[in-house]
C-alpha cells in the first residue's frame, strides 16, 4: 500500500488510438474509476504507441479529468501492422519507466465490474493470467500444424520447449502448451516480465516467425485486422507464455469471472456460465458494444450489471450506435459535395530533400507565399531553401517558447498546442494561414514542422503532410558539412524529428517521398506526389517541374546496408525502413537494384578475398532483406498489391535469399 489515501501500489495499462479504440479506452478507465473498489484511484496509463494514431483533443480533456496519464511516445515501429504490438511495447516502457509492485496490462475493450481483488498477488505469486479462450494458434504437441511454430518460437527465444507446462484453453477445453489471454495480464512489476515479453515478441517478428503462413481474417474489438496482419494473430499471446515461464514458475490462473470472453457467452460450458455470468468482475465484449442490447447478453435480466451500471453502459452504447448512424447519413450527404484541396505541408529531417520537394511542388502549382518572403539560398542550398520565413520564424519561437531549438527539441507536455503562454502566436498563425484563403492550392515547407504539427493541425485539421525521408547516414554526413556536430547526437535528432512528425499525422493525410526517388526518376515520383497530395496538373507541367533536377548536388551517399553499422542505433535503422516501405514504387526500384549488389561482390569467386564481405556482415545482410521484404509486404501500402506484384514480390525474395547462399558459400570456401 502507498502512504497517500491508503491506495495499492498498482498501475493499471492500456492503449488508445484515434477511433473506435478511442471510445473504448476512455470506457475502460470510466469503469476504473466507478467500480474498480479500493483500486478506483491508482494510477491508470494510457498511451498510443503507433506513429499516425494519435487521440482527439475531446479524448485528451476526458483523460486530464479521469487522472490518466497519457503518453504519447512512439514504441511500436517494428510491427505498425498488428495492433496487439501496442500493448506489448507499451507494457515494457510503462515497467521501466513507472515501477509499481503490481501491473495490470488490459485490452481496451474490457471493463470492470467489481472490484478485482485477485489482482492484489499474493507474496508467492508473480503473474495472475487467464487460459486463452480457444485452441486456436496453440499446439497440442508434434503433429500439430501449429507445433513448429512453438518450437521456432522457443528457438528464437532461448526458452526450453519442453519446459512449458500444459493447460487447458476456457471454452473449447483443448489440451495446449501453456497459452494465455493476452486481455488481462496481472505481473509482479519488479522482476520484468513485460520487458522480455516485448523483447521475444520483437524478436520473433524480425525473424519472420508467423503463426500463419497465409493471410487471415480476424475480428477484434477494434474491427476487421488487416488480412496480412493477421498471419500474426494469438503471436503476442505466444511470446506472453514465454516470457512468463522462462522467468517465473509462480503463476495463478484467474477464475473465469475474470476476462470473460462475452462474444463466446453462449460456447461456455452452461455450468460454469450460469455459475460465473451474474458475478463477472472483468469481461471482455469486444465489439459487442456496437451491437444493439438484445444481442449483447450483458443487458440480459440474469447478467452481471446492477441498474446503475445497466444506465451507465446503455448510456454509452446508445451514444455509440448514434455516432455510427450519424456517421453513415454524413457519408451518403456529402457524396456529392465538392472536394476542397487541403493545404500541404512539407516537412521531414533537416537535410532530407525538403528544399527539393517544395521547389518540385511549386513549380506544379502549389502556393508558397510570396517570393520576398522566401529565405534566401545559401551555399548549403544554392538551389534555394522554398522557406515561407513567416512560417519558419513562428515555429522559432514555437520551440524557444518550451525551451528548445530545431537542433534540440524541448520536451513538450500534453496538449502543449493548446498552452496559454502561446495564445498570442496562435493568433499570429490564424492570421498567416488567413492570408492564403483566397489560394486553391497551398502550403509550406519547413523542417521544424516535425516538432510542431500538432499546433498547425489545430488550426488546419485536415492538414495534409509530405514526409520527405533519406538515409540517416547521409542526412549526418550533409548536417556535418555545414558546420553541424557529428556524433551520436544526430541520430537520436533524426529519431525525434519522424517519431514526433508520425505520432500526429494521421495515416490518410500522410505521403511519404525519398530524396533517392527524384534522382533516379524524378517525373514518376513528381506525378505521385502531385496526384497524392490532390495537385491538377498536366504532363507538360511536370516534365516542366523535373527539369530542374540537379543530380550534382548530392555529395553525400550512402547504403541502406551501411545502416549495419554498430554505432547506428537499431531503431534508427527500423523507423528508417518502415519510412522507406511507404516512400513508393520508385523508391523500392532502386532500393532492389541496390539490395542486389549488396550481395554480388561475394557472389563470384573470382573476387579478391579482401573484398569479400565478412560473413557476419552477410547474414546481416541477408536479414535486412527479408526484413525489409516482410515490411512491404505487410505495410498498408503493400497490402493493395495484385496477385501478379505479390507473386513477384516472393520470387523476388527467394532469388535474394538464394544469392545470399551463394554469397555465404563462396566465403566459406575462401577459409
Amino acid at each position: 500500500m502507498s502512504a497517500e489515501a491508503n491506495i495499492p501500489n498498482v498501475g493499471f495499462v492500456a492503449c488508445i488510438e484515434g477511433g473506435v479504440l478511442e471510445a473504448q479506452a476512455l470506457l475502460l478507465f470510466e469503469s476504473i474509476r466507478h467500480y474498480a473498489g479500493r483500486f478506483r484511484d491508482c494510477p491508470i496509463y494510457s498511451l498510443s504507441p503507433r506513429a499516425g494514431h494519435g487521440i482527439s483533443r475531446s479524448a485528451r480533456a476526458k483523460l486530464d479529468e479521469l487522472k490518466v496519464k497519457h503518453t504519447d511516445v512512439i514504441l511500436n515501429t517494428e510491427c505498425r501492422e498488428y495492433g496487439s504490438a501496442n500493448r506489448v511495447a507499451a507494457a515494457a516502457y510503462i515497467e521501466e519507466t513507472y515501477p509499481h509492485e503490481i501491473l495490470v496490462v488490459l485490452d481496451s475493450d474490457t471493463l470492470f465490474l467489481r472490484e478485482p481483488d485477485k489482482i492484489l498477488l499474493p507474496t508467492d505469486i508473480d503473474v495472475a493470467v487467464r487460459p486463452v479462450d480457444l485452441k486456436g494458434m496453440c499446439t497440442n504437441g508434434p503433429g500439430d500444424p501449429f507445433d513448429r511454430y512453438w518450437r521456432d518460437l522457443c528457438r528464437c527465444c532461448g526458452v526450453d520447449y519442453e519446459g512449458i507446462p500444459w493447460n487447458e484453453s476456457f471454452v473449447d477445453r483443448r489440451r495446449i502448451k501453456a497459452t494465455y489471454n493476452g486481455g488481462l495480464v496481472v505481473v509482479r512489476g519488479e522482476i520484468g516480465i513485460l520487458r522480455r515479453w516485448a523483447d521475444f515478441f520483437f524478436a520473433s517478428v524480425r525473424e519472420g516467425l508467423t503463426p500463419y503462413s497465409t493471410d487471415r481474417r480476424f475480428r477484434s474489438g477494434a474491427g476487421w485486422v488487416d488480412p496480412a496482419a493477421g498471419r500474426l494473430w494469438g503471436s503476442n499471446q505466444a511470446a506472453l507464455s514465454l516470457a512468463i515461464w522462462s522467468n517465473t514458475r509462480r503463476v495463478q490462473v484467474l477464475p473465469p469471472t475474470y476476462n470473460y470472453p462475452l462474444t463466446l457467452h453462449d460456447k461456455i460450458d452452461a455450468a460454469t456460465a450460469k455459475a460465473v455470468f451474474p458475478h463477472l468482475v472483468h469481461v471482455h465484449y469486444h465489439w459487442l458494444l456496437d451491437e444493439k442490447r438484445d444481442q449483447n447478453p450483458l443487458f440480459d435480466s440474469a447478467g452481471p450489471l446492477s441498474s446503475r451500471q445497466h444506465d451507465w453502459l446503455g448510456s454509452a452504447t446508445a451514444e455509440r450506435l448514434r455516432e455510427q448512424e450519424t456517421s453513415v447519413i454524413a457519408e451518403v450527404d456529402n457524396s456529392d459535395a465538392v472536394s476542397v484541396p487541403a493545404p500541404i505541408c512539407i516537412a521531414g529531417m533537416h537535410r532530407s530533400g525538403t528544399s527539393l520537394v517544395a521547389s518540385l511542388l511549386h513549380a506544379c502549382d502549389l502556393f508558397l507565399g510570396p517570393a520576398e518572403e522566401f529565405m534566401q539560398p545559401s551555399p548549403d542550398n544554392p538551389e534555394g531553401y522554398w522557406e515561407n520565413i513567416r512560417f519558419v520564424n513562428l515555429n522559432d519561437r514555437l520551440l524557444t517558447q518550451f525551451g528548445g531549438y530545431w537542433s534540440k527539441p524541448p520536451s513538450l507536455p500534453a496538449q502543449w498546442e493548446f498552452a496559454p503562454e502561446i495564445d498570442s502566436l496562435f493568433g499570429e498563425a490564424e492570421a498567416l494561414v488567413g492570408r492564403f484563403s483566397d489560394r486553391k492550392y497551398w502550403g509550406w515547407k519547413d523542417p521544424r514542422n516535425s516538432l510542431t504539427l500538432p499546433f498547425w493541425q489545430r488550426l488546419i485539421p485536415n492538414l495534409q503532410v509530405v514526409v520527405c525521408v533519406r538515409n540517416p547516414l547521409e542526412v549526418s554526413s550533409s548536417l556535418f558539412a555545414r558546420g553541424d556536430a557529428k556524433d551520436s547526437s544526430q541520430f537520436s535528432l533524426w529519431l525525434a524529428y519522424y517519431r514526433r512528425l508520425l505520432a500526429a499525422v494521421p495515416p490518410k493525410q500522410l505521403l511519404v517521398t525519398h530524396y533517392q526517388s527524384f534522382l533516379h526518376n524524378a517525373r514518376a515520383e513528381v506525378r505521385r506526389l502531385s496526384d497524392g497530395v490532390g495537385l491538377q496538373v498536366t504532363d507538360e507541367v511536370v516534365e516542366q517541374a523535373c527539369s530542374q533536377v540537379v543530380t550534382g548536388l548530392r555529395h553525400h551517399q550512402a547504403t541502406t546496408a551501411q545502416l549495419l553499422a554498430p554505432n547506428v542505433p537499431a531503431e534508427v535503422l527500423h523507423l528508417y525502413l518502415n519510412l522507406c516501405a511507404e516512400a513508393g514504387p520508385v523508391y523500392r526500384q532502386i532500393r532492389e537494384r541496390e539490395r542486389s549488389g549488396e550481395l554480388e561482390p561475394a557472389a563470384f569467386a573470382v573476387v579478391p578475398p579482401a573484398t569479400i564481405p565478412n560473413k557476419r556482415l552477410l547474414r546481416k545482410i541477408e536479414r535486412l532483406h527479408q526484413l525489409e521484404s516482410e515490411l512491404r509486404e505487410h505495410h498498408a501500402g503493400g497490402t493493395l498489391l495484385t496477385g501478379t506484384q505479390k507473386q513477384s514480390s516472393r520470387l523476388f525474395i527467394r532469388r535474394t535469399v538464394r544469392r545470399a547462399r551463394k554469397a555465404l558459400r563462396a566465403v566459406k570456401s575462401r577459409f
